[in-house]
């Protein structure tokens, strides 16, 4: 690229010198189509008959009741926490009859506190329907209709419970009624493992949240850690119903394990770790001292045994396709650099620009980078309008950074999602790639979407011409460069690297000129504004005014 650039700014030079003196005045304006406007579509007659979900979208998301928001997603990590602490201390108190009194009475009433707002938040919160956010009270009501009965349910229920609880004190010496209101309260505690229905949900969000911030070597530990996590929550659950079965006495049996093995006698952590190791050698099929005594314990011995294979089975394959994935992405990895160190060994590079090489390959192996629409190939199934809509709200932050595009799009937001379905591409660059030369003739225009650049001015294209210009300058998210091409026929005068990793949005003259052919005011809007930018940039320079450069025209704030 040094070679072309040293070619091309010896060309530049060749050409401002040819016409000294008169530059930037002999910048040409980038005419408009020839094609009159049809006048077919008015503005009014579109923006009414195309849908504006994208920007439903955008406002909704903004709002509490859009249940992929950033609300939402912190309540459902909150309610992940809650979720799994319910999960593991109900199943032990139900097994124990531990007494309800303190810490655990405060638990239980922050813990249906929790449930009950929840459930509330989750029956006034919207859902998509054909990728539209739905935030109507009626549709919400009849979506949520089934879910409200059963999550109410189970809150009064649990309710029921802590109330009888309190009043009764929790403690073992009750009355023949006191036990008998017992019962109902264990039922409504046991209601409770049916929040486990709820983490499927949550899950699928937290899975969505982490693939947007977590590269794929750690997701995949992450996955595996909460694998290994389910097995212990699985096997803590069947230590808990096999205690329950010999204490409470259902077996109807004058024999139980826990009368033959660790006598009630024993403090709980004493039960617990020795139901805990026959639950654990059940699932993995691992030696145990425990023994059956009745036909009820023989019956949950086989059933364990029988879930314990399925589910064993299942999170072996599981874990074990994790890691033939992980070790087979160090293998491409590790292949690559093998590749590039052998390259670079034959053919004698030399030892500093060696290390160099290979360090930059080593960062730029282990950066995330963010996908780009040819890489996401479920997108082709999509219709070219809905694709369209994708693309205008991927690019619409951006876009509409530019007052100009704001304007237009206020003047109909059809045109915007027709635009971008040919105007615009998305460029994912590392940091120090080029996004363009100086002396090199312009073909698009540019927006930072995320990350930062560092334009540099060519000096030696402009000596003389510019000497209160910066030399350099550093470009931030959602600034504009080499504008100046959408609207004449632009060479760079200066070079622009990524500083960062960034993501950049190129914005095509050509086609932004076609779009407007069958939108009339679009079309008389953006060529008045077109030259009036192309006066400001011939104009520019004269009387001891600054001069354009790719990041600045001057009078075009």
């Amino acid at each position: 690229s040094a070679a072309y650039q040293g070619t091309a700014t010896q060309g530049s030079v060749a050409c401002l010198e040819e016409e000294a003196g008169v530059w930037p005045a002999t910048v040409k304006l980038r005419e408009f189509s020839s094609d009159r406007p049809t006048g077919k579509m008015t503005v009014k007659g579109i923006s009414t008959a195309l849908p504006t979900s994208c920007d439903d979208r955008a406002r909704a998301r903004r709002s509490f009741r859009d249940p992929t928001g950033p609300a939402h997603l912190v309540w459902n990590l909150i309610g992940l926490t809650v979720l799994i602490a319910d999960l593991t201390v109900t199943p032990f108190v139900l097994a124990w009859e531990l007494p309800f009194v303190e810490p655990l009475r405060t638990y239980c009433g922050l813990s249906l506190a929790f449930w009950t707002i929840d459930v509330a938040i989750t029956c006034t919160s919207g859902f998509y329907q054909d990728g539209v956010l739905i935030t109507g009270c009626r549709q919400i009501a009849s979506r949520h209709a089934k879910t409200f009965l059963l999550d109410s349910f189970v809150v009064i229920c649990d309710w029921s419970s802590f109330a009888i609880l309190i009043e009764s004190g929790g403690g073992p010496s009750l009355s023949q009624s006191g036990v008998r209101l017992l019962r109902f309260t264990k039922f409504g505690r046991l209601l409770r493992i049916m929040l486990l229905l709820r983490i499927i949900r949550v899950m699928a969000i937290i899975e969505s949240f982490t693939e947007r911030i977590l590269v794929e070597k750690v997701r995949k530990i992450l996955t595996m850690s909460s694998l290994a996590l389910v097995l212990l929550w699985f096997n803590h659950l069947i230590a808990c119903v096999w205690f329950y079965i010999s204490n409470s006495g259902i077996a109807g049996a004058e024999r139980a394990w826990t009368d033959m093995f660790i006598g009630r006698e024993q403090d709980i952590f004493e039960q617990y770790v020795a139901a805990y190791h026959w639950a654990v050698a059940q699932v993995t099929l691992g030696a145990n001292d425990i023994e059956c005594f009745n036909p009820v314990e023989r019956i949950f011995n086989v059933v364990v045994l029988f879930a314990g294979l399925i589910l064993g089975s299942t999170l072996i394959s599981t874990f074990s396709a994790s890691m033939v994935e992980l070790q087979m992405a160090n293998k491409d990895r590790n292949h690559k650099l093998r590749t590039l160190r052998r390259y670079l060994r034959e053919n004698d590079v030399s030892q500093g620009l060696s290390l160099a090489v290979q360090q930059q390959v080593n960062e730029r192996i282990n950066e995330r980078r963010d996908l780009i629409e040819s890489q996401v190939m479920a997108l082709q199934l999509l219709s070219s309008s809905l694709r369209s809509e994708v693309r205008y709200e991927v690019a619409r932050p951006s876009l509409l950074s530019h007052a100009l595009f704001t304007q237009l799009s206020t003047l109909d937001t059809a045109w915007c999602v027709d635009f971008c379905e040919e105007g615009i591409e998305i460029a994912t660059l590392s940091a120090q790639d080029e996004l363009f030369i100086s002396g090199g003739t312009a073909k698009s225009a540019y927006s930072l979407m995320k990350g930062s650049a560092r334009y540099t001015l060519e000096v030696s294209l402009v000596d003389g011409l510019m000497p209160l210009m910066p030399a350099a300058d550093l470009v931030e998210q959602g600034e504009w460069l080499a504008e100046a091409t959408l609207w004449s026929e632009w060479i760079h005068v200066g070079s622009a690297l990524a500083a960062t990793g960034c993501q950049v949005l190129q914005v095509s003259p050509i086609a932004l000129h076609r779009s407007t052919v069958h939108y009339p005011d679009i079309h008389r809007v953006a060529r008045e504004y077109g030259r009036q930018f192309h006066r400001r940039i011939v104009s520019a320079g004269s009387q001891g005014a600054d001069f354009p450069t790719d990041l600045y025209v001057p009078s075009t704030d």
